[in-house]
């Protein structure tokens, strides 16, 4: 079943391309621009396995551009409360992200919630031993 589902996986992305002249397939997506490099490489390399002649290209598309996906650059800290944020819905281009005020606000909620001193004093010892044992854990990635 697993062939099946990769097979259906490959003509599904195959499927997200246009085809051009000559049997070419051109696909368009938004890149940060950070990374525009990494992604010419990607192609690169996926291009160059394929042992084929015509060049792959990874340009910019001249405007005028549908409005923008939304990116925001997380960090260890405030990737949990942006996939909180995100479980709600994601804020369009340009607008402010609320995660910042999840992440001032949620805590805070969340300890009235529990009010218990026994129960909070558990999840805090919990808290520090999950911290404590970060550095062990993060090789396993």
């Amino acid at each position: 079943t697993w062939l099946v589902l990769r097979e259906k996986t490959i003509y599904h992305s195959l499927n997200q391309f246009k085809a051009d002249v000559s049997g070419m397939l051109r696909g368009a997506g938004w890149v940060i621009a950070d990374r525009v490099e990494d992604v010419k490489d990607a192609v690169n390399k996926a291009h160059a396995n394929m042992d084929m002649s015509m060049p792959s290209l990874v340009d910019y598309v001249p405007q005028p551009w549908p409005t923008a996906p939304t990116h925001f650059k997380t960090n260890k800290f405030t990737y949990g409360y942006q996939e909180f944020v995100n479980t709600y819905g994601i804020p369009r281009y340009r607008e402010a992200n609320p995660a910042l005020f999840t992440a001032a606000t949620f805590p805070f909620l969340f300890g009235v919630m529990y009010g218990d001193i026994g129960h909070g004093f558990f999840l805090f010892c919990a808290g520090l031993w999950l911290i404590s044992q970060e550095k062990k854990h993060d090789n396993q990635k």
